[in-house]
Protein backbone atom coordinates (compact mmCIF):
# COMPACT_ATOMS: atom_id res chain seq x y z
CA UNK A 1 0.00 0.00 0.00
CA UNK A 2 2.52 2.53 1.00
CA UNK A 3 4.27 1.69 -2.23
CA UNK A 4 1.03 2.83 -4.54
CA UNK A 5 1.49 5.98 -2.30
CA UNK A 6 5.31 6.94 -2.98
CA UNK A 7 4.55 5.43 -7.16
CA UNK A 8 1.63 8.45 -6.97
CA UNK A 9 3.84 10.59 -5.58
CA UNK A 10 6.82 10.22 -7.82
CA UNK A 11 5.46 12.13 -10.69
CA UNK A 12 4.33 15.12 -8.97
CA UNK A 13 7.47 15.48 -7.51
CA UNK A 14 9.24 15.06 -10.84
CA UNK A 15 7.13 17.71 -12.06
CA UNK A 16 8.11 20.45 -9.18
CA UNK A 17 11.79 19.49 -10.08
CA UNK A 18 11.35 20.14 -13.52
CA UNK A 19 9.45 23.66 -13.37
CA UNK A 20 11.84 25.30 -11.11
CA UNK A 21 12.53 28.25 -13.96
CA UNK A 22 16.11 30.14 -14.91
CA UNK A 23 16.90 33.43 -14.07
CA UNK A 24 15.25 35.62 -16.16
CA UNK A 25 18.32 37.13 -17.22
CA UNK A 26 19.88 33.93 -18.14
CA UNK A 27 20.95 33.34 -21.61
CA UNK A 28 22.63 30.36 -22.96
CA UNK A 29 25.65 29.66 -24.49
CA UNK A 30 25.00 30.38 -28.80
CA UNK A 31 27.54 27.55 -29.63
CA UNK A 32 26.30 24.81 -26.81
CA UNK A 33 23.74 22.47 -26.86
CA UNK A 34 23.02 22.26 -30.32
CA UNK A 35 21.53 26.46 -30.69
CA UNK A 36 24.06 26.93 -33.80
CA UNK A 37 23.23 30.67 -33.07
CA UNK A 38 22.94 33.14 -35.85
CA UNK A 39 23.74 37.58 -35.02
CA UNK A 40 22.33 40.42 -36.99
CA UNK A 41 26.15 41.65 -36.65
CA UNK A 42 29.20 40.08 -36.03
CA UNK A 43 29.75 42.96 -32.93
CA UNK A 44 26.34 41.48 -30.87
CA UNK A 45 26.88 38.95 -28.15
CA UNK A 46 23.07 37.95 -28.21
CA UNK A 47 22.04 35.95 -31.01
CA UNK A 48 19.05 33.51 -31.43
CA UNK A 49 19.65 29.96 -31.93
CA UNK A 50 18.54 28.45 -35.26
CA UNK A 51 18.43 24.63 -34.20
CA UNK A 52 17.59 22.40 -31.34
CA UNK A 53 15.51 22.39 -28.79
CA UNK A 54 15.95 25.95 -28.19
CA UNK A 55 15.27 27.19 -31.78
CA UNK A 56 14.43 30.58 -31.64
CA UNK A 57 15.29 31.68 -28.32
CA UNK A 58 18.19 34.41 -27.60
CA UNK A 59 21.09 33.36 -27.27
CA UNK A 60 24.80 34.78 -25.48
CA UNK A 61 28.25 34.48 -28.06
CA UNK A 62 30.00 35.28 -24.79
CA UNK A 63 29.96 31.99 -22.95
CA UNK A 64 25.98 32.08 -21.66
CA UNK A 65 26.10 32.87 -18.34
CA UNK A 66 27.61 34.92 -15.40
CA UNK A 67 30.82 34.82 -14.51
CA UNK A 68 31.72 32.70 -17.79
CA UNK A 69 35.42 31.99 -18.70
CA UNK A 70 36.76 34.71 -20.80
CA UNK A 71 39.27 33.29 -23.23
CA UNK A 72 42.68 34.96 -24.41
CA UNK A 73 43.14 38.12 -26.59
CA UNK A 74 45.44 35.94 -29.21
CA UNK A 75 43.03 33.22 -29.78
CA UNK A 76 40.12 31.83 -31.31
CA UNK A 77 40.92 34.76 -34.04
CA UNK A 78 40.16 36.77 -31.65
CA UNK A 79 42.20 39.57 -32.19
CA UNK A 80 41.76 41.16 -28.92
CA UNK A 81 42.37 45.15 -28.77
CA UNK A 82 42.14 46.62 -25.46
CA UNK A 83 40.12 43.54 -23.74
CA UNK A 84 37.76 43.13 -26.41
CA UNK A 85 37.49 40.49 -29.44
CA UNK A 86 37.58 42.33 -32.53
CA UNK A 87 37.39 39.11 -34.96
CA UNK A 88 36.38 35.47 -35.09
CA UNK A 89 33.34 33.77 -33.85
CA UNK A 90 33.83 35.56 -30.42
CA UNK A 91 34.01 39.12 -32.09
CA UNK A 92 32.48 41.60 -29.38
CA UNK A 93 33.14 39.49 -26.51
CA UNK A 94 35.64 40.22 -23.42
CA UNK A 95 39.41 38.82 -23.48
CA UNK A 96 42.10 38.82 -21.29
Amino acid sequence: MHFHKILLALPALAAIAVAVPMPENYLGDCYGNGCDGVFADPHNTVGVCTAGIWAGCPCEKCGGSEGSYVGACDANGCQGYQGLCTAGIYQGCPCN
